[in-house]
């Protein structure tokens, strides 16, 4: 009761919105509102209200942490504990006794600062994964994650790369089993299956980035040849242009496919100084700048 008036949970909200931080009607209205709040959705919307107000803003996640029985609610508590540090380790500790999906298990891997507890979510991911997404985030973090290189780690990293070759299916899922852990015969398996599978320009291209190809004489060659049969664009024979020969290859070539002011300007790079094709390029740029 504020006054003589009996106001209910929603009667209070909609008067504390109105009125435009006064600090001491506040105070009134929030110690009303924290006595009559007994749901999580109440709890969520004082703290939505009092998180310039540490002392009030920390108890009502506290509140909500003993009112929580979904995963999404402890995300949300997390959310609201940002200006909360201690808090939100806290909060994701207790999401680790009560959760054990894979889903659950990642987002504590992904927000926790304590090593051990990382180290327990990625083993606990490993035993749920299930899919090639999964697998391929479990052996990411086994190979480039901020946690210590010990031997849980060797282990996942080697199980992970296993079951992502597996699962593998099509062209995207074989390239993101290139690691430099894996072994020759099976680095010769993965990229046997993206030439395979490989159809699009932007394919034929990711093979020919990959510096172990160069290890695969065979595969190369035909990542090259098919690359130049499917180049239609500028950008496109650009790409070959930079990866070709410089002894053999052509800003001439290149030339004829260059429409636009940065092509030219891109070609206008590429030429010797005081040449005659420098010269052109510079014409080029300067005639359809001023046609455009």
């Amino acid at each position: 009761m504020i006054g003589n008036q009996t106001l209910t949970f929603d009667q209070l909200i909609i008067i504390f919105d109105k009125l435009n931080h006064y600090s001491e009607l506040e105070k009134i209205f929030i110690k009303e509102m924290s006595e009559m709040a007994i749901t999580f959705d109440q709890k969520q919307q004082i703290c939505d209200r009092t998180f310039f107000q540490r002392e009030v803003g920390e108890k009502t996640i506290k509140e909500m942490m003993l009112l929580a029985k979904t995963f999404d609610q402890w995300v949300i508590i997390y959310d609201k504990a940002f200006f909360y540090g201690d808090l939100r380790e806290v909060i994701i500790e207790g999401m680790s006794n009560i959760f054990t999906g894979f889903n659950e298990w990642q987002f504590i891997y992904k927000h926790s600062s304590n090593d051990s507890l990382r180290k327990k979510s990625l083993i606990e991911m490993s035993k749920l994964a299930t899919t090639f997404d999964d697998w391929h985030y479990i052996c990411n973090e086994s190979v480039y994650g901020k946690l210590p290189h010990t031997k849980t780690y060797r282990i996942l990293k080697k199980k992970a790369l296993i079951e992502m070759l597996k699962r593998a299916v099509v062209f995207d899922e074989w390239r993101h089993c290139i690691y430099d852990e894996l072994p020759g015969s099976l680095k010769r398996k993965v990229f046997e299956e993206m030439s395979k599978l490989a159809t699009t320009f932007d394919d034929w291209q990711c093979i020919c980035n990959m510096s172990e190809i160069k290890d695969y004489k065979k595969i190369q060659k035909k990542a090259f040849e098919e690359r130049q049969k499917l180049a239609i664009t500028f950008r496109q024979k650009e790409l070959i242009y930079d990866s070709s020969n410089p002894l053999t290859r052509s800003l001439e070539n290149l030339s004829l496919s260059a429409n636009t002011v940065d092509d030219w300007i891109n070609i206008y790079m590429r030429t010797k100084p005081n040449s005659k094709f420098k010269t052109k390029a510079l014409e080029k740029i300067i005639s359809l700048s001023l046609n455009s």
